[in-house]
Parts: C-alpha cells; structure tokens; sequence
C-alpha cells in the first residue's frame, strides 16, 4: 500500500481553514476508485499537552499502488495545487511512503 502525506506545519501568522479543506478541497477526491482511503488529522497539542504542535494538519491518502497514485494524481494535480489559495498560506511538505505495517485495535 502507497501512502501519500501532505503535511500543513503550524507557523504562525499563516492561515489554514480546515473546514473548506475537508468539504471542499478533500472532496476532489471523492468518486476516485484508485483512492483505497483517506485520513485528515488536525495538530491539537503536543504529547505534554502544550499547544505548540509542528503541524496544523496531516493529511494521508492511501492507494494500492505508486501505479495507481499516479494515474489518480496526474487528473487532478493543477485543480489541487490552483485550490490551495482558497484555504491556506501554509506552503505544504509532501511525502510518499510505502506502508510496512498497519495494525488496528477493535
């Protein structure tokens, strides 16, 4: 599995608005077959409960595979990147990683 994270850091004076990022921006992905998951994670403290997270939002999106990403990806990448001024003066960090162990509890 392919993991794709795109990492939002808490700096201050930027701006993020979090709403229009999970019912707008996140929704172009919405329909995609090759799209197996997606988690959106908003920075709320850091481990000694003080408010100076390094992020203000992680977003995950899962495919099966670098194939898959790619083919997903290159339909919308220019929509994505022309939608960031619509919610953010946050300039984004992305990764791409391969999932080597996924384990829930429940």
């Amino acid at each position: 599995m392919i993991k794709i994270t795109i990492a939002y850091p808490n700096e201050a004076g930027k701006d993020f608005d979090m709403d229009y990022y999970l019912h707008r921006h996140i929704a172009n992905f919405d329909g995609d077959p090759l799209v197996k998951g997606i988690l959106v994670e908003e920075g709320k403290c850091d481990l000694g409960g003080g408010d100076n997270v390094p992020y203000r939002c992680l977003a995950h999106i899962f495919y099966d595979s670098m194939e898959d990403f790619q083919a997903s990806f290159s339909a919308i990448r220019s929509k994505l990147i022309d939608d960031m001024k619509n919610f953010t003066t946050i300039p984004s960090t992305d990764q791409i990683s391969q999932v080597v162990l996924e384990k829930w509890n429940g």
